[in-house]
């Protein structure tokens, strides 16, 4: 990863739209979009976790360093599902649709996000620099549409798998 893309992403913006796995925690540690006591705080809330009783924990604040936050994200990226980079994706995507406003060019953020990300296929289409696919509108309007619908589309899609409540 190339790591264009600097932000943190709260644990209440997460949890409001999926329930992450441990090793999707992991994920977001290592791409630095999440902070580590956010990270523990999903993983602690997380339903697959709590049925198998294996959050972990970190200990007390003053006892953290970085080689025990590394062991951490180590053992959480142990139980890998395969969708971490698909839910890092849509969050991201998801994030920066309701912040759009804070950013001066939001559809070059998705190319950055997109850059961060190895270009999958799926958000090819937002790209306003690539030539639009068939059926796909052109323009600032359309690409904010298909955006907008994509988000919907992975929100429904991981929003299955259940949210955390608060």
């Amino acid at each position: 990863m190339t790591e264009l893309v600097k932000w943190t992403i709260p644990a209440d913006f997460i949890s409001e739209r999926v329930a992450l796995t441990a090793s999707e925690v992991a994920y977001g540690l290592r791409l630095e979009w999440l902070t580590f006591d956010d990270g523990l705080r999903l993983v602690s809330q997380s339903p697959a976790t709590l049925a198998s009783r294996s959050a972990p924990s970190a200990g007390p604040l003053e006892a953290r360093d970085p080689t025990r936050e590394e062991a951490l994200i180590r053992v959480l990226e142990g139980q890998q599902t395969g969708d971490e980079q698909r839910v890092w994706l849509f969050l991201g995507l998801a994030w920066l649709l309701e912040n759009r406003s804070t950013y001066e060019e939001p559809l070059k953020m998705i190319d950055r996000i997109s850059e961060d990300f190895g270009h999958p296929k799926l958000i090819r289409h937002l790209i306003y620099w690539m030539p639009p696919e068939g059926g796909h509108p052109v323009g600032v309007r359309g690409l904010e549409r298909w955006w907008l619908e994509l988000v919907d589309k992975l929100s429904q899609e991981f929003g299955a798998r259940g949210v955390v409540a608060r």
